[in-house]
């Protein structure tokens, strides 16, 4: 998800990886009538009503205490908030950068946690948190990032134990950033192995993943694995490897429940997905076997010039036709109060209006594939970066909950 997360959280994040979201591109294509089907909107009752909490939200680094006790006080306020604010769900950010916010025997503790990645903070995060999200009645799903390492000027301060250390040649640099090669086999095992570590070990609900796929069209990202093929061009087997890698992780998932979610949140331009990330969001929602929940990410108003929030609405409610692929909106909390850039003659109304996630929730809500929306991101929404804006949007958002 390519998308500028606020200001508030950016110096965070720049310290040492990747900016979280990324800006939604530009391109436009023509206004299109999207035909809707036809089964009946999900009841309220059964309303999945989530929330992202990045690592930066879980970090601890600016606490003057990073004890376990600090950190229970983090996540019993974090879960309070949410289950006050009739939330059901929460996506937790437990690997972003082939770090880990659990104890692993795969990947290091992460830096965010005590300042020093692969040292241990004499706690284990996800336990804490899925223990008080279990006595609030939260759904707890372990969001990961599959892909990602790290910004290159910091590819040295990776603990020893990291397995992007010891696996060197599958990994790749791509402006100015570190990957995992996302063709590469021995990548796709290691991912695997940590998401079944994590359904092994914790309480979870399911694994979460964003749109952190290919980081760029490059050609030499994977020259050596394609050179080993003949029989597609390099998008479609881009694409057709992606989509083997998300089966995988799907029937991993699987294979320690059916009740276990697999959940995918892709950007919200399906033409970027498809042709710049290789994620093949059509087939995802078309066919079953790739994922539970597809969440797009409109962080988008209704007011924007390129992706009006109403239309994108309506075209991912066209596109989900799997019987079994649930569809949930991804909605911006960050952008209230502040001028979107990218919005073109929109770019004032977060600014001006403050009623936007109330009235994002009253049109998806009738969509015929519509299961709920999760809300980019905590500190946003509940936490330390609420504006008087935001304040307001979260009060109408959960007055019609």
């Amino acid at each position: 998800m390519k998308r500028w997360i606020a200001a508030a959280l950016a110096v965070v994040v720049l310290a040492s990886v990747f900016i979280l979201r990324r800006p939604a591109s530009p391109e436009m294509t023509e206004t299109t009538e999207f035909s809707q089907p036809t089964t009946e909107a999900v009841p309220a009752r059964e309303e999945i009503r989530a929330v992202w909490i990045s690592f930066t939200e879980l970090s601890m680094l600016e606490e003057d205490d990073r004890s376990e006790n600090a950190f229970r006080k983090k996540a019993k306020t974090m879960v309070r908030h949410m289950a006050d604010n009739k939330m059901n769900t929460v996506f937790l950010h437990v690997r972003p950068c082939s770090d880990a916010f659990y104890r692993s025997e795969i990947y290091p503790f992460s830096s965010y946690l005590t300042g020093t990645e692969g040292k241990d903070p004499g706690y284990d995060p996800l336990d804490i948190f899925c223990e008080y999200a279990s006595e609030a009645g939260l759904s707890v799903h372990a969001w990961i990032n599959p892909f990602r390492i790290c910004s290159a000027e910091n590819m040295d301060k990776r603990a020893q134990s990291n397995p992007a250390l010891q696996m060197p040649e599958s990994v790749v640099t791509v402006r100015g950033g570190v990957y995992y090669n996302p063709a590469d086999p021995a990548v796709h095992e290691l991912i695997l192995s940590g998401v079944r570590e994590l359904l092994q070990n914790y309480p979870i609900d399911g694994i979460h993943i964003d749109d952190y796929f290919y980081p760029s069209t490059d050609d030499f990202i994977d020259a050596e694995l394609f050179s080993k093929q003949t029989q597609l061009p390099l998008d479609e087997w881009r694409r057709d490897t992606i989509s083997a890698f998300v089966h995988a992780l799907y029937s991993t998932v699987k294979s320690y429940g059916t009740e276990k979610i697999f959940s995918i949140s892709p950007a919200v331009d399906i033409e970027r997905n498809t042709n710049e990330l290789y994620a093949d969001v059509t087939r995802w929602a078309q066919e079953p076997g790739y994922c539970d929940w597809i969440i797009p990410q409109l962080y988008v108003g209704f007011e924007h010039e390129t992706f009006p929030f109403a239309q994108a609405a309506d075209e991912w409610n066209a596109l989900v036709q799997a019987e079994n692929v649930r569809l949930l909106f991804g909605l911006s909390v960050y952008k209230c109060g502040d001028t979107d850039s990218y919005a073109g003659t929109g770019q004032k109304e977060w600014t001006e209006k403050t009623d936007i996630l109330q009235r994002q929730l009253e049109y998806i809500r009738p969509l015929s594939r519509c299961s709920g929306f999760a809300l980019f991101s905590y500190s946003y929404a509940f936490g330390k970066n609420m504006s008087d804006n935001s304040k307001q949007e979260i009060q109408r958002l959960t007055s019609v909950l």
